[in-house]
């Protein structure tokens, strides 16, 4: 399957003189900002493997080092003031301690708790058809001693999931254009959140409306707003609908909206802000099971 044996846990061999069942527990991919082990205030000595440029957070850059597929990426140092690149990817696995590390430059380190493997870790859906494929094609054996009878091989003829990820059923594929309306109520601060959005991935536009009950960052007001995030510029356009005043700005990646375009910054080190497709607007993706009415 290609994938850790620390994530297959829970290994049980029962069978007969016919039969032999082999149940096991998968764990799914750990997320990449858990892999290391952070060292707030230092850097490594060594010259960096590769240097990302304008990365404006540390999940960022620890989602690069996982995967990247140059080489191995066992550490990173995260410079947010470095103009010659905020995301440091080294192979070296640095531990915390180390003489190897050293003060300045306005940067934190991480480093893998556990080396980084040579291969990417398969998700549960490539790890589970890697899986099915040798059975189907004869690849997966077991050896078992049964009682007085010498070690025999079996030959996999079946996979069944007994339990948690199952096979992915069909979901629904969401238009290039809808909006919808939201309101989030928060007793403990008295705050509600009332919103309308609107979306079109053909025109690459998003705009936002919605009207706060107190000040809250980053704009500080309770007059209605609209934000608008025109993808084909890359500006953001922030209107007071009281007072009629426009503020533009750059969009931002790490919005609801907006994502880095991950092809463009591994190939040349390209800050791309990109428009997400609607599954990624809702967090859905395609191995998710759908239950309930289109």
């Amino acid at each position: 399957m290609k994938v850790s044996p620390i994530r297959i846990q829970d290994v049980r061999v029962e069978y007969d003189m016919a039969d032999v069942y082999v149940l096991a527990s998968l764990l799914d991919r750990t997320s990449p900002t858990a892999q290391f082990t952070f060292t707030r205030g230092q850097k490594s000595e060594y010259t960096d493997d590769f240097i990302f440029k304008s990365i404006i957070d540390p999940v960022m850059c620890a989602k690069l080092c996982v995967e990247f597929d140059n080489f191995t990426c066992n550490s990173f140092d995260f410079c947010p003031g470095d103009p010659q690149g905020s995301c440091r990817l080294s192979r070296r696995h640095i531990s915390e301690g180390s003489t190897h590390l050293v003060k300045g430059g306005g940067c934190d380190h991480f480093s893998r708790t556990v080396n980084g493997p040579v291969m990417k870790e398969k998700d549960m859906n490539e790890a589970y058809l890697l899986l099915k494929n040798a059975i189907v094609s004869k690849n997966f054996l077991v050896q078992v001693i049964i009682e007085t009878v010498p070690l025999t091989t079996f030959v996999g003829v079946d996979l069944t999931i007994t339990y948690g990820w199952i096979q992915a059923a069909t979901t629904p594929v969401i238009q290039n254009f809808f909006s919808y309306s939201q309101e989030i109520v928060i007793p403990q601060y008295g705050q509600i959140f009332v919103s309308k959005v609107w979306y079109s991935k053909d025109y690459k536009l998003v705009r936002y409306d919605f009207h706060n009950t107190k000040p809250t960052s980053p704009y500080y007001s309770t007059n209605p707003m609209t934000i608008i995030h025109d993808f084909n510029t890359g500006i953001q356009y922030a209107l007071d609908r009281l007072y009629e005043n426009c503020t533009t700005a750059a969009i931002k990646a790490g919005a609801f909206d907006s994502t880095l375009d991950f092809s463009e910054l591994i190939k040349d080190g390209s800050y791309v802000v990109a428009l997400k497709n609607p599954m990624d607007i809702f967090h859905l993706t395609p191995q998710m099971r759908f239950i309930g009415q289109v």
